[in-house]
């Protein structure tokens, strides 16, 4: 069984919101979305100028203004949506399911080139497949990865999934995820229990990370600004590495739920992990406590997890979909003396044309290197190259004069090193 056959790849007061009446307290974490969704949320995808793609059991939805209004796109799409990625370019790839009752068990992959307006079926299912994954990297390849009772494995297609071909790892592979540096990670199960492999060559080859912690599989992996690894099970909640998959530590205080369905990962470098029976859990420590953010949420079986480039989070439950009632990064926790670690945020807007800012705190006096690559790793601009006070910074980066496409920017201040994508959109 391969990917060309069976491509399946496993989100007080009170006012009104929404025009329809319904009411929450300006304490709730959470609002819920009322357009004509089918009850049950399946996958929720979110690209780099924030449309939203909704999956639910009843065809794919489109929002472009924030969750505020939402547009059914299902022509050509046969029946429901099971998972949703954004691909290379305006592509988006949908797995389309077969009934409510079996989620995952679908007709094969569709593809769309006009924002979900039409849907064309390029990959044909020829069984069940139980899990799915898929990662793009910044050279637009698709990484495909799936997994069922007779095994599994991860292939790739350079060609935005027109062909594929395999990679070599054959394990079931549902989580797949890939870091600043290129180094792609697949989460999943093999017969000694749950495992994460890691190749550092583009797929050519893997390395089995020894993360054999639990019989039960890797739901969900999910890589911080920082560059660290956060893996969810079925069985044993969170762990994480910081050392690319070398070590893995078990990341579960204040988390009284062991099945972890989906996790997302805010440019503060806050961690947001959906549960099959207990709602939404945060960490704004790297994963080293965990507290619940369910206020507002009328369902506590969470598929999917999305956030939007400003820091808003949308939750797919079997009841409909939810909206953080308000950013999640426009408030940073701060000490009483000032930041309490190193970070680098997201720029904002991004993409952008032709200015963006550039957001970066330091604890303590560093010497601090701020600089602009091109992909071909050519230093294109040095925003900063000074000491600098503890303190939050912001930078305003002008690419008046840069061509279209993606560019890096990297923070250096100390032994703190951090890297981000940026869009120059014109």
């Amino acid at each position: 069984m391969t990917i060309r056959t069976v491509l399946q790849w496993s989100v007080a007061a009170f006012v009104v919101i929404c025009g329809k009446g319904e009411a929450f307290s300006q304490s709730d974490f959470w609002q819920k979305i009322n357009p004509p969704f089918g009850r049950t949320i399946t996958s929720v995808a979110i690209n780099a100028i924030s449309t939203i793609i909704a999956g639910t059991d009843s065809g794919a939805f489109r929002s472009t203004d924030n969750g505020g209004t939402w547009t059914q796109s299902n022509s050509g799409l046969n029946p429901g949506v099971g998972y949703i990625v954004f691909s290379s370019g305006a592509t988006i790839i949908a797995w389309g399911i077969g009934t409510a009752n079996f989620p995952n068990w679908g007709d094969g992959y569709y593809r769309t080139s006009d924002n979900g307006s039409h849907w064309t079926q390029f990959i044909q299912a020829g069984g069940p497949v139980f899990r799915t994954a898929v990662a793009i990297n910044d050279s637009g390849e698709i990484f495909g990865g799936w997994g069922n009772e007779g095994g599994g494995e991860v292939e790739r297609s350079t060609d935005n999934g027109a062909s594929w071909s395999p990679t070599g790892l054959w394990v079931n592979s549902y989580a797949l995820a890939i870091n600043a540096s290129g180094t792609i990670f697949s989460g999943g199960w093999d017969s000694a229990g749950a495992c994460v492999f890691r190749s550092t060559d583009n797929g050519s080859s893997w390395t089995n990370t020894g993360f054999f912690t639990t019989y039960y599989p890797v739901n969900v992996l999910a890589i911080s600004p920082a560059g660290h690894v956060f893996a969810g099970t079925s069985t044993d909640g969170v762990f994480h590495s910081t050392d690319s998959g070398a070590h893995w530590i078990q990341s579960n205080s204040g988390m009284l739920s062991s099945f972890v369905t989906c996790l997302a990962i805010n440019s503060s470098g806050h961690i947001f992990a959906g549960t099959f029976s207990e709602g939404v859990y945060r960490s704004t420590d790297d994963g080293a406590n965990w507290t619940t953010v369910n206020s507002g949420l009328t369902n506590d079986s969470v598929s999917s997890i999305a956030i939007n480039p400003s820091g808003t989070i949308f939750v797919g439950t079997k009841n409909g979909l939810f909206r953080s009632v308000q950013s999640t990064t426009a408030v940073r926790e701060l000490s009483a003396d000032g930041p309490i670690s190193f970070s680098l945020d997201q720029n904002y807007p991004n993409p952008f044309n032709p200015s963006t800012t550039i957001r970066y705190e330091l604890p303590r006096s560093s010497w601090v290197s701020l600089h602009v690559y091109s992909v071909l790793g050519q230093d294109v601009a040095a925003l900063v190259n000074e000491t600098r006070p503890a303190g939050v910074f912001t930078e305003r980066f002008d690419a008046a004069n840069l061509a279209s496409g993606v560019y890096y920017y990297r923070l250096q201040a100390g032994d703190f090193v951090s890297t981000r994508k940026m869009v120059v959109l014109k």
